[in-house]
């Protein structure tokens, strides 16, 4: 009866016990946000972001939608949802191509911990809006072991920029 009191200490002690992986994991943690024309920063708000394994090939997307004509301001939306595509498809593909998820915060605010060392990517795609404006990044990162590598995908990083909106019109008399 001695002998099976120790096993079982021993069973639980090491099912307690963090594994070896998670030890040496490291952390992404973030923000999302855009800063409008008048400075203004706006969280964005639970937002779904994707710490991927691979880079979608982004530029082949965009190279695709410049090929083909559109009706003034569809393309831009084209090569979002073809790139949501792209992404879907990998995800469907390969099922470790999505190493974590998560959902950001209302201020914007996500993290990934603990993540095994290795260059991963930070994905945001289609449905994600912050105040009416399509967002999308894929911001590659190098975790490392026991590291907090901190990330803000903002209007610098971009995978689509945002069209700059035309100045207003002069108003009807």
């Amino acid at each position: 009866m001695r002998r099976l009191g120790w096993g079982l200490f021993l069973v639980f002690a090491l099912a307690a016990a963090p594994s070896a992986a998670v030890a040496q994991g490291g952390t992404v943690a973030g923000r999302v946000e855009l800063a409008l024309p008048d400075g203004q920063r706006i969280p964005g708000e639970y937002i779904r972001v994707l710490l991927v394994t691979k880079a979608v090939d982004a530029q082949a997307v965009v190279k695709a939608a410049s090929s083909r004509k559109y009706e003034p301001g569809v393309r831009l939306n084209r090569i979002h949802m073809d790139f949501f595509k792209a992404v879907s498809a990998r995800i469907q593909a390969d099922a470790g191509y999505v190493a974590a998820s998560c959902l950001s915060g209302e201020d914007g605010t996500f993290a990934f911990a603990p993540v095994p060392p290795r260059r991963y990517w930070v994905l945001v795609t289609f449905p994600a809006m912050i105040e009416g404006r399509k967002v999308a990044w894929q911001v590659p990162v190098n975790v490392g072991a026991g590291k907090t590598l901190k990330l803000v995908l903002d209007n610098e990083n971009l995978l689509f920029p945002i069209p700059v909106p035309p100045p207003p019109s002069a108003p009807f008399k």
